[in-house]
């Protein structure tokens, strides 16, 4: 136990194991707090990529499909990092969330640039070279919050 002064109960001093996952759980909601933020400032820089109007589109499912991306972009930027504010422990039904909002993001592009090569016979991967802070977003965030996870389910 960590000191002992007053004279209060034991479970007002935390013990090492305690401090480890306060201590662990700091560092991911940090790690979290920083995506997110990248996310957000992804997102107002390149608004003109998450914002649309469906029937401004040409193919109106493609404009839906497009709205859907945007949806999961805030996904993954809040779940994360509300999923680790709540704690590091992972419940099934917390580990679903997780993932889905971690994984929202990735998911989304692949459906669109899938749907982009068999109706214009091309996809568009391309934009991770003009634009590499997507390389962060798409690939990077996703496999590190992953990693977190597989971090905490370790514990």
């Amino acid at each position: 136990m960590v000191g002992a002064p007053l004279g209060l109960p034991p479970f007002f001093y935390p013990n090492e194991e305690m401090m480890k996952q306060n201590s662990t759980s700091k560092n991911s909601v940090m790690i979290a707090a920083i995506g997110a933020i990248t996310y957000l400032l992804v997102f107002l820089t390149y608004a003109q990529f998450f914002t649309f109007v469906p029937s401004s589109q040409e193919n109106l499912g493609f404009g839906y499909l497009l709205v859907a991306s945007s949806v999961c972009w805030l996904l993954a930027m809040l779940v994360p990092l509300v999923s680790w504010m709540i704690g590091t422990t992972f419940s099934r039904w917390k580990t679903v969330a997780y993932f889905s909002g971690v994984f929202a993001w990735p998911v989304s592009v692949v459906v669109i640039q899938v749907y982009l090569a068999g109706t214009a016979g091309t996809s568009f991967f391309g934009y991770l070279f003009n634009y590499p802070i997507f390389v962060l977003s798409d690939m990077v965030y996703p496999l590190v919050y992953a990693l977190l996870w597989r971090g905490s389910a370790q514990r």
